[in-house]
C-alpha cells in the first residue's frame, strides 16, 4: 500500500513526540511491505498514493490544501489527531477578558464545561479533516472519548492505536558518562521542548524546598523563545538547576539512566513518550493527570495537577522515595511496542480502503 503521511511543517526541524511516533510508525509499515513517504509541506502528486494519513491536529489549516486536493482526486484519508481538548491550557495561560472576568466573578475556578459555549469554535479544516476521515487513530481511550464528544464523530470510525516505545534503546545503562559530564547524579529530569504547554516553570516551582538537582533537557519551542529565560530566571531559587538542549534518542538513555525521577507536568498530554522512555530506563514517573496515563502506566505513576506547584512538588517526594518503576517497566514492555502499534495501524488502513466514504 503507497501512503502519504503528512504532518506538520516544521515537525523535522523542531521534532516533538509526533515527529517520532510518525517515523517509528513509517519504518514499521515498511518492514511489512507498504510505502509509506514522508511531507511536510508542498504540493504532492496524490495519484501516486493509494491513501493520506494526516498527524497532529495542533495547526490543522496547514492541511486545508491537501485536504482539498484529496478530494478533487478521491483519495481518500485517515487522521492520527494527536489531539486532547485544549481548553483550560488556554484558559490558564492565554485568558481572554471575559474568562478572567468570569473567574473573578465566581470566585473559584471556571468549569469549562460552563465556559465551553463562549470559547471559539474548533477551526474549519480540523472539523473537516475529522468528519471525512474514513479512519481516525487515536492514541488513547480517552482521546477517542473527547474527539466523539466534541467532533461528534460515530465510534465505528475509531481505531485507537497506541504509542509504542523502544524497549531495546530504551534500558537501564551506564549512568557514568552523564554524570562525569555534567556533575549530577539521582537527580529530577524532565524532557521535552521548554513551553508554557509543557509547564516547566510550574515544575521549577515545585522543586523549591527539595534539596535534589533538576535537569532540564529540550528546545526552546520557536513560537516562545521567553519561557525559556523565565525558567533559567526562576530557576536561580532551587538547590542546582541545569538546562541542557534537545538530545537524540541514544543520548537520553545515560540520562534516564542517572535521573533518579522523571517529571512531566504539562497542561496535557496525549502520550507523553518521554514518560515511557524514562521508565524503560528505570526512573520513577511523576506525570500530569491531564493524559491518558493510566492507560499507559496503570498505577504505576504518580500524577500531578500541573495548575498547583504543590501537588508537582508532593508527587515529586513520593517519587523519590518511591519503587514503581519495575512494574511501570513490564507493564510497558509488555503491552506497548512500535511492532505492535504498526500492525493495528496496518489493519485500520485496510478498513480505509475497503469501506467507502465516511
Amino acid at each position: 500500500m503507497r501512503i502519504l503521511m503528512k504532518t506538520r511543517k516544521e515537525a523535522l526541524e523542531h521534532p516533538g513526540g509526533d515527529t517520532v511516533q510518525m517515523l517509528r510508525l513509517k519504518e514499521e509499515l515498511e518492514k511489512r511491505g507498504h510505502f509509506p513517504t514522508v511531507s511536510t509541506y508542498g504540493e504532492d502528486d496524490l495519484k501516486k498514493y493509494d491513501l493520506v494519513h494526516f498527524f497532529n491536529l495542533f495547526d490543522s489549516s496547514q492541511h486545508r490544501e491537501t485536504l482539498s486536493r484529496c478530494r478533487a482526486a478521491g483519495v481518500p484519508w485517515v487522521t492520527t489527531p494527536n489531539f486532547w481538548d485544549p481548553d483550560e491550557y488556554l484558559h490558564a495561560c492565554s485568558p481572554s477578558v471575559f474568562l478572567s472576568a468570569l473567574r473573578a466573578l465566581l470566585g473559584m475556578r471556571t468549569s469549562f464545561a460552563l465556559v465551553r459555549p463562549f470559547l471559539p469554535p474548533p477551526p474549519s479544516a480540523e472539523i473537516e479533516l475529522l468528519r471525512g476521515s474514513r479512519i481516525i487513530f487515536p492514541n488513547s481511550s480517552e482521546e477517542k472519548r473527547q474527539l466523539m464528544h466534541l467532533h461528534k464523530v460515530p465510534e465505528e470510525r475509531f481505531v485507537v492505536v497506541p504509542n509504542g516505545v523502544d524497549a531495546h534503546l530504551f534500558a537501564p545503562g551506564e549512568t557514568g558518562s552523564f554524570e562525569k559530564e555534567h556533575g549530577v547524579k539521582d537527580f529530577v529530569l524532565c524532557c521535552g521542548r521548554v513551553e508554557d504547554r509543557k509547564n516547566q516553570l510550574a515544575l521549577i516551582r515545585g522543586m523549591r524546598g527539595i534539596p535534589v538537582p533538576l535537569v532540564l533537557i529540550g528546545d526552546p519551542a520557536p513560537y516562545q523563545p521567553e519561557y525559556l529565560e523565565k525558567c533559567r530566571k526562576e530557576a536561580g531559587t532551587l538547590f542546582k538547576a541545569l538546562f541542557l538542549p534537545a538530545l537524540p534518542q541514544n543520548e537520553l538513555v545515560p540520562a534516564y539512566s542517572a535521573a533518579r525521577v522523571h517529571v512531566l507536568p504539562s497542561w496535557w498530554e496525549n502520550t507523553g513518550l518521554v514518560s515511557l522512555e524514562a521508565a524503560l530506563c528505570g526512573c520513577e514517573v511523576v506525570t500530569t493527570d491531564r493524559s491518558p496515563v493510566r492507560e499507559y502506566l496503570g498505577d504505576h505513576a504518580y500524577t500531578c495537577d500541573p495548575s498547583s506547584p504543590d501537588s508537582i512538588k508532593s508527587a515529586i517526594r513520593q517519587a523519590l522515595a518511591g519503587s514503581r518503576s519495575k512494574h511501570a517497566r513490564e507493564r510497558i514492555k509488555s503491552c506497548f511496542s512500535w511492532p505492535r502499534s504498526a500492525e493495528i495501524l496496518s489493519q485500520g488502513y485496510r478498513m480505509a480502503l475497503e469501506g467507502g466514504n465516511p
